[in-house]
Parts: structure tokens; sequence; C-alpha cells
């Protein structure tokens, strides 16, 4: 069965490639984004950013900041690959309520 949000397939992106979704709903303060870049460091980067196929980030902002924060480095010279499921055709609206704050 095909569920709507499970993508296909996932992908190697660049870093440089995600850019954050400006409208992005979820903000993440200093200390988040250093528990997560902790979380990284001690068990690696486990779940992929979910993204348009323009680059922008639908969710994986914390993830990405971490990443940065770690000064994560590539398994290919400078350049650092991402594991990503893209969302091809995912319109303002589709970004807009996948990147809303969960109630739980």
């Amino acid at each position: 069965m095909d569920l709507a949000f499970a993508p296909s397939q996932m992908e190697l992106w660049p870093l440089d490639r995600l850019r954050p979704y400006t409208r992005n709903a979820k903000i993440h303060g200093a200390d988040q984004v250093a528990k997560i870049a902790a979380s990284m460091a001690k068990f690696g980067w486990t779940v992929p950013c979910l993204v348009a196929d323009d680059g922008g980030l639908i969710a994986g902002h914390g993830r990405v900041l971490a990443a940065i924060m770690l000064g994560v480095q590539g398994c290919t010279g400078d350049q650092t690959w991402v594991r990503c499921w893209p969302r091809w055709n995912a319109t303002d609206q589709k970004r807009r309520s996948s990147s809303r704050p969960s109630v739980c």
C-alpha cells in the first residue's frame, strides 16, 4: 500500500542544497539544537529530512542546524550528504501543513 505521507525512495542530497522553509512554524532554540546535536553525535543521523523538489526543507530543520553545529564532514571531500525523502510537487499549503507544531 502506498501512503501519501510515506515517500517511496530515499535519496542522498548535499547539505548545502537544503534551504530552510521561511514559514516554518517550529522554532528551534539553541538549547534544543544542542540536544539534537548531542543525540546525533551519540547515535548518528537516524531520521532523514523531508524536502521539496526545490531543496526547501519541510521537516528536518533542527537536524540540519545540529549537523552544522557539529561541523559534520561528508564522505566525499568537503561535501556533506544528507539522507532525504523528496516530496515532489509539494505546494506551499502542503509545506505549511507538514511543518505545523505537533499537538503531542
